[in-house]
């Protein structure tokens, strides 16, 4: 196990996607921070032994156009997709400061694996970027650790220990299946030709290349919807209430059907005059359950046949075998028809407002030290009481909070762009229509970055939340501390780190 005077941790940046004049689909675009803030580690103290953690998703593959279907499937296709993001002026200086930075004597850079950048875990990626970041220098080589196998990175900070990991695995739309993508490394390694339509990826995934990928291109800021969950899909839809009719249903949104399958279970123990009305309503109200609250409620009001929980029972045709998967049942599918017809009778900007109101229902997420991601919550009776710190990424919301273990979690946020709606900004019908949707409609990043929006005090405040994080690890006096820094600009290129609002330095167990 590693050992390390210092730990620094970020995570969520999201290199990919290219520079396409106004209608920009990079979401990351703070590479002269980022490269500054690396540059600020290095130089700190040369005589401590000092570990970078990169904790997932430095790369995003899903956002790259020239990577075929959902991961690069050949040797080929891999290198071509790094040596793009290598050369591209927004990442390259992150490149080079991470280049200075393993270069370094007693520095030691560990990447791990994410949901956006599974490419990391094929054997030619990883020899790709040790040979740009490290080049002949073995040293400098042996201090690269790649941890990519979904098992997380735990090391030693003084005598604290400290447990590194996505969070992707707690997601049930984001999880890896890692005996897959071992299989792809291997067909990779030894030659083998990968067919595409045996990579099927999670729903996150999916959803990301079937119809963000699409649906970004006339409204960019879907890419910045992140983490991809049930409710993005409610925005997706509201922006274009034909997608359902264009996409294989139980393939880029299979919540569908795996909700639906709920009902076959049912049925396979009981007999259909056994199964209670409540059980079907239930599994009705599972399968609309991708639209949030205030969506469900929108289009229930619609006059196209009723309410649309008892449309969805009756779109669940128990007389039909539904085993077969959802490309043979049309009943299954009937469900997201019903939802589409009524999303039709809406407006699109106040269907949309409704499915942002559900997106951003809990504005206390934003919230460093007093709202509970769902990691936080699953990781409660999943660490060992050995550990001391627990950082994860995944959720692009930073986190400085105490576990009952007593270890102290920390969410290292993201890098790239991120919005914040708020309650008033929504709810106020006209003003969305006359200045929020017609940012969000432009095409233009440009356009979210400068949109000012009403908060909850009546204050115009900026769209765009610009926030970046790092967490920070460090032993003192024999002693070992942790905190969440705020990353900011200073002046001369530089950057200074402060304490994130309402967040205090930690002393371990």
């Amino acid at each position: 196990m590693h050992k390390f005077d210092d730990l620094y941790a970020i995570s969520d940046t999201h290199f990919g996607g290219v520079w396409e004049g106004a209608s920009n689909f990079q979401v990351f675009d703070n590479g002269v921070r980022l490269a500054a803030f690396i540059k600020h580690i290095t130089t700190k103290n040369s005589k401590r032994d000092i570990a970078l953690v990169i904790n997932g998703d430095m790369i995003d593959s899903l956002a790259e156009p020239d990577v075929s279907g959902y991961v690069a499937l050949d040797e080929r296709s891999a290198i071509a997709m790094m040596n793009r993001l290598y050369d591209d002026p927004a990442f390259s200086p992150v490149w080079d400061a991470l280049g200075e930075f393993i270069k370094t004597a007693r520095h030691h850079l560990i990447l791990l694996l994410g949901n956006h950048d599974l490419e990391l875990a094929l054997p030619v990626v990883e020899h790709s970027l040790r040979k740009k970041l490290a080049g002949s220098d073995s040293r400098a080589q042996a201090r690269m650790h790649f941890c990519t196998h979904g098992t997380g990175y735990k090391c030693a900070v003084g005598d604290a220990l400290v447990y590194c990991t996505h969070g992707n695995e707690f997601d049930d739309w984001n999880w890896v299946d890692q005996n897959k993508l071992s299989q792809l490394a291997n067909a990779m390694s030894s030659g083998r030709y990968v067919d595409p339509d045996e990579w099927k990826p999670n729903t996150g995934t999916r959803l990301v290349v079937d119809v963000m990928n699409t649906v970004k291109h006339q409204y960019p800021f879907v890419d910045l919807l992140k983490p991809e969950k049930a409710a993005v899909a409610a925005v997706l839809l509201a922006l274009d209430n034909d997608l359902l009719s264009k996409i294989d249903l139980g393939d880029a949104l299979p919540i569908f059907w795996d909700k639906a399958k709920s009902a076959v279970i049912t049925r396979r123990v009981l007999s259909i005059e056994d199964v209670e009305p409540t059980d079907i309503e239930a599994t009705a109200a599972d399968v609309t359950d991708i639209l949030g609250s205030n969506m469900k409620a929108l289009v229930s009001r619609q006059p196209s046949g009723g309410n649309l929980l008892a449309d969805a029972i009756d779109a669940l045709d128990y007389d039909e075998d539904l085993t077969t998967g959802p490309s043979e049942n049309p009943e299954v599918l009937g469900v997201g028809d019903i939802i589409a017809g009524k999303l039709g009778l809406v407006e699109k900007h106040e269907a949309l407002r409704n499915a942002l109101l559900d997106w951003t229902a809990d504005e206390n997420g934003f919230d460093p030290s007093n709202s509970k991601d769902n990691q936080f919550n699953a990781l409660q009776g999943k660490v060992g009481k050995e550990i001391d710190f627990v950082i994860t990424g995944h959720t692009h919301l930073c986190k400085s909070l105490s576990m009952a273990s007593g270890a102290h979690y920390f969410n290292t946020g993201t890098w790239i762009r991120l919005l914040k709606f708020t309650g008033t900004s929504l709810y106020n019908k006209e003003r969305f229509k006359k200045e929020i949707w017609p940012a969000l409609l432009s095409g233009r990043m440009s356009d979210l970055d400068s949109l000012e929006i009403a908060s909850k005090d009546g204050d115009d405040v900026p769209l765009r939340f610009d926030r970046t994080n790092a967490a920070h690890i460090y032993s003192k006096d024999k002693k070992t501390f942790g905190c969440l820094y705020r990353v900011e600009d200073a002046n001369g290129g530089k950057v200074k780190l402060d304490l994130e609002e309402d967040t205090a330095i930690v002393e371990s167990r």
